[in-house]
This record gives C-alpha cells, sequence and structure tokens, in this order.
C-alpha cells in the first residue's frame, strides 16, 4: 500500500540531489566490476547522444539532459569522457527548449557550473520552471511513451516532485502541492523512487522511511526492478531505485541492484529496456537510452569513494594550517545537503568520500560520531556514548575534531577519552582514557584538542601531552602537568628536527616529537586568562600565538637554548581557531574583527561587522563564517577586504567552528548541530562582487545626522531630561547568558550604570560603570577591573546623553561613503572622525532616516532597532553589540523607560575600584 504519513513539522535537512551520490561499500571485486560497466556505456551514450543532437537538434526528450546527468557524473569521479561534454552542457543551457522537465533535469545535471556565469544560469532555469508552474501549485509533465501505460495524473506527479527537488538542488524550493491522494497506489516504481527522495530532502524520516519499505519490497527475485511495477526488471527501473538507495543504509539491496545491472549489461555497453511495441526488435531505443543512462548515473551513485585530491581529514586541513591547496573552485556555492549532528562545535573530517563528525544529543544525554557519504549526506555509520554536555557559560556539546589516518578515525572526547575506530565500519578497534592516564580532569568546559596522528603516533593534549602508539594504544611517551587543555599541538621542524608547538595554560612550549621532551617555554597569559585555545600557526621556524582577553599575539624564533619574541602585538587576539597564513599575512579574527597583519606584526587592513567567526583559506581565497550564520568567500589579500560571495545560512547558533573544504565543497556547522554542506565545484574562478552602491548623488553627512534628530522627536524633546533609567532582558547566547534581567542608568552629560544578573552557576551580578572618568567593572566570578584606555575613550565618545543633537561638535569631519547593508537593511554608511580624533563610522537606515549602528577601529559594533516612542522621544528598544574585549554579541531588549529617575549616588566609586586606581598599572 501507499505509505500515507503526516509529514513532520521541522525540517531536518536538505538533501539537495545530489549530483550523484553514495552510500554503502560493496567489496572490492564488485566495485571493479561496477567501474568497468560504467566505462563500457560511456562510449556508447556519447555516440547515440550526438546523434540525437545531429538528427533532432532538440534538448528535450529527456536524452540530451541524461546524457548530461551520466556524463557530468562520470567526469566528476574521474573517468575520462568525451572531450566534447563542456560543448553539450553549454549548448544545452543556450538551446533549453520549452519542457519543464528538460529544464529540472538540467538543473539536477549539474550543468550550469560549464557556464560562464552559472548563478545567472540557474536563476534563468529557475525562472523558467516557475513560469510553467499550474494554478493549483503543480507542473504537468512534457509527455510520456506510448507503452508507459501510467495515468497522466501519476506523470504529473512525478514531474511536479523531480521539479520541486531541482529546485531544492539550487536552493530556490517552493511549497510542495498534493499530487496524490491517500488511496492512490503508484503504478511505476518511480513515483516510489521520487516519494523517497523529497521526502527524505524535506525532513520528512518517517514518510521516507515507509516510502523505502514500500520500494525495498517491490524489489524482484533477480535484485532490479521494473519501471513498471510488477512486470520483469530492467535498467531504467532499476537505476532509479539504486539511485534512491544510494542516501540509504541498505547495502544488501543496493549490492543485489547492482550486480542485476552488471550481469544485463549488453557488450555494446548498453541496457536493453523491453516495451510493449515490436519496434528495435522489441526494444524501443528511447527507453534504452534513459535506462542505460539511469543504470550509469545509480552506479557511479553507489561506487565507493577513494581519497579526493583535496581532502580535509583532521583539524586545520591536510597540512594542519588550516590552508588547502585546492584551487579549482567557486565563490559562489548552493547547498547540496544538511544534516543534524547534535550540540557541539567539532569540525567535520573529509577523507576517501566519507564526512566524519561528532555531536551531543541532549535529549539521550550522548555523544555520537558521525560517518556521512560525502556527496549525498547519507548516514554510513554511528557510535554513540553517554556523554554530560558541559554547557557551561556556552551551547556545549562536543569540541574536538576527529582525525582520518588511512584506515581508522581518531577522536577525543571533552572527557579526555581516545577512540580508534574502523574508518570504513565504525568499529572500535581500541579505546584508551588519556585524562586518567595524565592524572587530569576536564575542568570547566572539557579537553578540546584534537588528535595529531603523525608517524605512527597519536598525539593529545589532556593537560599533558600525551603519546600513544597509532596501532595499539600503547602509551610511548608523556610531559609533565602543563594545564593544557584546549589547544591542539601543531608539528614543525627546527633544525631539521621534528618538534611540537603546544600552547598550554600559561606558556608556549616546544617539544621534542620523539620522545616528549620539553625544549623550550615562554610564559603567556600569565596571571591572566588560561583560555588559550587557538592553534599555534608554524611559519618556517618561527611560531606564531594569539590569544583573546586582551593578551594579543606574538612571533617567536628558536635559536640556541634561547626563545626569542620578534615582536608582539594587540591588534591580532585570536578567541578559539587561530589565523591562516597566506603570501606572506596572516588573517584572522580579532576577537570579532576580520584582520591581516604582516610577519612585522602590522595591521594591513580591518573588516568590521563579522562579530566573532573563524577562517581557513584554498588556493588565494578566504573562507569564512561570520556570527550571524554567514559563510563569506573573500581574496585572501594584503591591499584590502574584497568579499567575493555571502550566503546566509543560519538563523541561530555560535560559529566559532572553522569551515571546511574538501573537494570542491564546503562545510559549515553551527553550534546547535546542523551541518551543512555546500557545493562550489567550478571550471573557472568568480569574479569579485560589484559595490552595494555607486559612489555619486550622496546626501550630505551633517544631513543625515540632522534627520535622525529629527525622526527621534527633535533637539527641544531630548533635552527635556536630564536621566532614564532602563529595564529588560539581556543575553550572550555564545557564552551561556539565557536572558536575564537588566538595569541601566544613564545621566547627562555622558554617565552610564548597567547592571545585570551574571550566568547560571556564576554568583550575584556583574555591574559596567562610567562615571565621566572612570570605566570599571564590578564582578564577583571573574574579579573587578579596571577597563582598558580603548573601552574607556570609548565609553567617552559613545555615552553622551544628548548624543543625537551634538553631533556637529563631536565631530571634526564627516563624509557620507556610500549605501551599505547593515543587519540586513540599506543604509547610508558616513565614515568620521571625533573631536579627539578617533575613527569610526555611523550608519542610517535609507528607509527611515533613524540611526542603525556604528562601529570603529576601537570600539565595540552596535546595532540599534526597534524604536518606540518615551514621552515624545523614540529611543531604541533593542541594542547590540559586539564588545571590543571579547568579540562575543550582546543583545539588550529594553522593555521599561523612566525619564528623569536616576540617583546620582548610583556613580560613587566603589572602595574598591578606588584601591585599583591606586595601585600602579602593570607592564
Amino acid at each position: 500500500m501507499t505509505p500515507m504519513l503526516a509529514p513532520r513539522a521541522t525540517l531536518l535537512g536538505s538533501v539537495p540531489l545530489l549530483l550523484l551520490l553514495a552510500a554503502a561499500a560493496p567489496s572490492r571485486d564488485a566495485s571493479d566490476d561496477v567501474h568497468a560497466a560504467v566505462e563500457r556505456s560511456l562510449p556508447w551514450l556519447a555516440e547515440h547522444g550526438q546523434a540525437w543532437i545531429d538528427e533532432h537538434g532538440c534538448v528535450s526528450c529527456h536524452q540530451i539532459p541524461f546524457l548530461l546527468w551520466s556524463m557530468n557524473a562520470a567526469e566528476e569521479r574521474g573517468f575520462e569522457v568525451d572531450e566534447r561534454l563542456a560543448d553539450w552542457n553549454r549548448w544545452s543551457l543556450e538551446n533549453p527548449g520549452g519542457d519543464v522537465d528538460t529544464f529540472g533535469q538540467l538543473l539536477l545535471a549539474g550543468s550550469a557550473r560549464f557556464a560562464d556565469d552559472p548563478a545567472a544560469v540557474r536563476t534563468d532555469l529557475v525562472a523558467r520552471i516557475a513560469g510553467k508552474r499550474n494554478e493549483e501549485g503543480g507542473w504537468s509533465a512534457g509527455g510520456q511513451l506510448t507503452y508507459q501505460r501510467r495515468p497522466n495524473a501519476e506523470t504529473d506527479a512525478v514531474t511536479t516532485l523531480w521539479t520541486h527537488l531541482a529546485l531544492s538542488a539550487v536552493d530556490a524550493p517552493l511549497e510542495r502541492t498534493p499530487i496524490s491522494g491517500p488511496d492512490v497506489e503508484p503504478v511505476t516504481n518511480e513515483k516510489v523512487v521520487v516519494e523517497l527522495l523529497y521526502a527524505r530532502s524535506t525532513g520528512q524520516m518517517e514518510i521516507a522511511d515507509a516510502w523505502l519499505e514500500e520500494l525495498l519490497e517491490r524489489q524482484n527475485e533477480d535484485g532490479g526492478w521494473a519501471w513498471l511495477d510488477g512486470e520483469e526488471s530492467d535498467a531504467f527501473g532499476t537505476g532509479q531505485a539504486l539511485y534512491a538507495l544510494a542516501y540509504e543504509n541498505q547495502p544488501q539491496a543496493k549490492e543485489r541492484a547492482r550486480a542485476f545491472l552488471v550481469e544485463t549489461q549488453l557488450a555494446d555497453g548498453s541496457w536493453n529496456v523491453r516495451t510493449t511495441l515490436e519496434h528495435h526488435e522489441g526494444f524501443l531505443h528511447t527507453s534504452c537510452y534513459w535506462g542505460t543512462a539511469w543504470a550509469v548515473i545509480a552506479l557511479l551513485a553507489t561506487e565507493p569513494a577513494s581519497p579526493g585530491e583535496h581532502d580535509w581529514p583532521q583539524w586545520r586541513g591536510p597540512d594542519r594550517d588550516g590552508v588547502s591547496k585546492e584551487t579549482r573552485w567557486s565563490a559562489e556555492g548552493t547547498t547540496l545537503w544538511s544534516r543534524r549532528v547534535g550540540l557541539g562545535y567539532s569540525c567535520p573530517s573529509v577523507a576517501a568520500g566519507r564526512v566524519y563528525v561528532q555531536g551531543h544529543d541532549a535529549e539521550s544525554g550522548t555523544d555520537t560520531l558521525y560517518c556521512f557519504d560525502e556527496r549525498t549526506g547519507g548516514e554510513l555509520w554511528t557510535h554513540s556514548r553517554p556523554a554530560e554536555i558541559y554547557a557551561n557559560e556556552h551551547t556545549g556539546g562536543t569540541l574536538s575534531t576527529p582525525t582520518v589516518a588511512g584506515d581508522r578515525v581518531y577522536m577525543t572526547t571533552r572527557v579526555g577519552e581516545l577512540y580508534c575506530f574502523d574508518a570504513r565500519t565504525g568499529e572500535v578497534h581500541w579505546k584508551f582514557d588519556a585524562a586518567d592516564e595524565a592524572g587530569t580532569n576536564p575542568g570547566r568546559y572539557g579537553f578540546a584538542g584534537s588528535p595529531l596522528v603523525q608517524d605512527g603516533l597519536v598525539i593529545v593534549n589532556v593537560g599533558r601531552v600525551l603519546a600513544l602508539d597509532a596501532e595499539t594504544a600503547k602509551l610511548r611517551w608523556r610531559t609533565k602537568l602543563m594545564g593544557a587543555m584546549y589547544s591542539t599541538p601543531a608539528p614543525f621542524e627546527l633544525g631539521g628536527m621534528p618538534r611540537l608547538a603546544v600552547l598550554t595554560e600559561q606558556a608556549l612550549k616546544v617539544l621534542d616529537f620523539t620522545c616528549g621532551a620539553e625544549l623550550y617555554e615562554t610564559p603567556w597569559n600569565k596571571g591572566g586568562r588560561g583560555v588559550n585555545a587557538a592553534t599555534p600557526v608554524v611559519v618556517g621556524d618561527r611560531i606564531f600565538i594569539s590569544t583573546a582577553y586582551e593578551r594579543g599575539g606574538s612571533l617567536f624564533a628558536f635559536d640556541g637554548d634561547e626563545v626569542q619574541q620578534i615582536w608582539h602585538t594587540r591588534r591580532m587576539r585570536n578567541k578559539m581557531a587561530g589565523c591562516v597564513l597566506v603570501g606572506g599575512h596572516l588573517f584572522g579574527f580579532d576577537e570579532s574583527m576580520l584582520k591581516c597583519i604582516d610577519l612585522e606584526g602590522e595591521e594591513r587592513w580591518r573588516k568590521r561587522g563579522l562579530g566573532n567567526g573563524s577562517v581557513v583559506a584554498a588556493g588565494d581565497r578566504l573562507i569564512l563564517t561570520s556570527s550571524r550564520g554567514e559563510l563569506i568567500v573573500a581574496e585572501a589579500t594584503s591591499e584590502e577586504f574584497r568579499e567575493l560571495s555571502r550566503a546566509k545560512l543560519f538563523e541561530e547558533g555560535t560559529f566559532w567552528s572553522p569551515p571546511v573544504i574538501a573537494n570542491g565543497r564546503i562545510y559549515v556547522r553551527s553550534s546547535l548541530g546542523e551541518l551543512i554542506c555546500r557545493d562550489h565545484r567550478a571550471s573557472a574562478p568568480i569574479a569579485a562582487a560589484a559595490p552595494v552602491a555607486p559612489e555619486g548623488n550622496l546626501p550630505e553627512a551633517s544631513a543625515l545626522f540632522a534627520g535622525h534628530l529629527t525622526a527621534i522627536g527633535g533637539e527641544d524633546a531630548l533635552r527635556k531630561h536630564t536621566s532614564m533609567r532602563l529595564t529588560g532582558t539581556f543575553e550572550m547566547r555564545a557564552v551561556g547568558f539565557k536572558p536575564v534581567e537588566f538595569e541601566i542608568q544613564r545621566m547627562a552629560p555622558n554617565r552610564v550604570w548597567r547592571r545585570f544578573q551574571a550566568p547560571t552557576g556564576m554568583p550575584g551580578h556583574i555591574t559596567r560603570v562610567f562615571d565621566g572618568e572612570v570605566a570599571y567593572e564590578l564582578n564577583a566570578f571573574y574579579g573587578n577591573k579596571l577597563s582598558t584606555d580603548e573601552v574607556r575613550r570609548e565609553y567617552r565618545e559613545t555615552s553622551d546623553f544628548y548624543a543625537a543633537a551634538t553631533y556637529a561638535e563631536r565631530y571634526r569631519s564627516m563624509k557620507t561613503h556610500g549605501q551599505v547593508e547593515l543587519a540586513g537593511r540599506p543604509c547610508w554608511r558616513v565614515d568620521a572622525v571625533t573631536a579627539e580624533g578617533t575613527e569610526r563610522s555611523v550608519y542610517f537606515s535609507v528607509e527611515t532616516g533613524l540611526l542603525v549602528g556604528r562601529d570603529g577601529p576601537t570600539e565595540s559594533i552596535a546595532i540599534f532597532d526597534d524604536y518606540k516612542p518615551f514621552d515624545g522621544v523614540l529611543l531604541p528598544t533593542l541594542e547590540k553589540y559586539f564588545v571590543q574585549d571579547t568579540g562575543i554579541e550582546e543583545t539588550w531588549r529594553i522593555e521599561t523607560v523612566e525619564l528623569d529617575a536616576v540617583d546620582e549616588t548610583v556613580f560613587d566609586l566603589p572602595e574598591k575600584i578606588r584601591e585599583l586606581l591606586e595601585k600602579e598599572p602593570e607592564d
């Protein structure tokens, strides 16, 4: 019976099709047979496809789209294909006809990547598809062969489903229109296939499971399927069914289907598809062509993958430096698939056609290591174990990245367990309790370092650095206690000998790789916060390290018994992932600002507004994530930040995990557990994006400031008041601040007092104050402190109670730069210099004239929204800050405003702060 189950409301992931795609691996001998079968078929498909072009000059009727789909799949898998393939793709895109089936098949075939402008071609095909849509929301098929004997309603339903899948493949999904009733039994197995693919791609897992069961029940004794259910197996029906199974963990069914196709292939490389017409000695040529193409597509989809030329098998990539040598990829991309992998920050590792990543399921209390197919996202195996979440001041979940070395996968847990798995099956070869051996505990956040596998050793950082035999888990050496928990050691050579650079809680250490002996040590962050997480960056025989919380970065050299600090800068403070070295320059996030510095420690450029993200590189381009869930590609140049593409992928979560690029696909995950695979394969690089708005005819900067003052009610309404008290909720999702209550008191001319509840597990309140002269923080957990000079200067320049009315005296110069986008809105950007010489950019809404935000080289990034009236004055009731000294996003939602209700004594200087002021400043 036809499965009719209620769809789940939550979209669990997209599996857009997917060009071509594999799941479980059959035996090596069977794979050889499959490889030979595909090789025999390609010349036959090319010959008869070209004949169709010569005779009909037509892309429709499926021959040419299936020629392209099968050939493009083969070319992707490394088969030698006809040299005319690129020309066929371009010709088809220029002459796509008027058949909606053809438009969808060209999208599924991936033909657009052969075009000069792939994005424009995809947009054109989507527009053509949309123009063919029926009033009821579906699509009508271009027709069917006489022998097919399928009801027209089912034919249209199949076309509609394939079309939805094609649109999903290029991130242009449309709402599904009901296309079958509860009593409709599919006449063809194609209907079952496409229902299964559609349900799986839209996350309707229960429905997909039911369609899978239906498809398996219809498999014939010989291992194949007929296109028309109940008839003899043929390549047409078997190819489509096997293609759908590429996403499923059904190795037996797939092996039987593959064996059927190999055994029934004709000597010329084709497959016969029997029809009811006495034509071509009982076989219809068109159906034979379709069947042969589908057989090739399906065999390729389930062929075991071999190691890719540009795999990313471990933390920070193939050379452990965050840089891939891959150059043939596009800045523009589309989503191939997405999967839910649980909470955490573990990056995926990609090797031999498989993706390995771990995450935490809070509901079941387990950590799981997943193995997915690289091309489809199909789940190949998993390994789960009971685990706690460790959600201290952040989302919680898994932290370290799996390492793939040969046919094994190595993984560490937050509590210091080290596992070795069979990469193909997930079988556990061995388990080692590294934390127990080290005599350490996971502390507040858990161990975060990833395994390093080199020269037969597995190196782990669990408060001591341990070296184990990669085959047997026998302990080879261990260091003394280091307090090292978060950073992954970086291997490098010094004087021709293998060494390890280890960033510990309080120092940079250099170890002998072969025995663990400590060769060099230099203090780092002594007495400060011991959250040193970024991996050291190898610069030849020198080492660059960087940490956050006001510490900065330094380049070190090693000479004899001495460690030499070549330079230090506070302009690069890496918090989680580190910098990447490209073309003699370091690119990384200085807290919440992307920067480029040279190897002299000098800043070359900075990019504001991205928040606290992560960056890797491939070729001469940067791949980075922003705190808003965006994937951004930019040029890796020291001249200026040049953005090439930007895609919004997530709505919620934290994005500290660096993106991963492997074989033309980019993987991005959120802390909340969504892993997205993007297709960035291309035959030509994409040019830089055009400016947002042309120069010329720009509004005067002074007029924009005056317009904002008018929009909020005018100067008289503003100056009626001398103070205000605000209450509401405050949150910092990235570090565990669920919405907590806050109180803000502001008093003219420039005094500000903020207090908010500390997060769970921390006592009392946190209070930040600027009394017009002194800026400080009262913090019972981390301790009281005076703010830095930069933060104090920012308070002085941004806390003016009458700021909207005093712009003329606050800025010595101001100029409208142009129209840009900020917080999702078109804004005019004004570049200004304050009376004290500080640079700042101020953003005004093009639509309303209201202030939207500000930022500056030495200031936090601020966003203002949701203006509401209070006694004749419009005030923003939503404020977001990317705080300068932490890089973390703070959100303030104002619920009440009391004007002229502040007691001036709230700004009296506490004795604890007086004591700090009396101390000599530290070096």
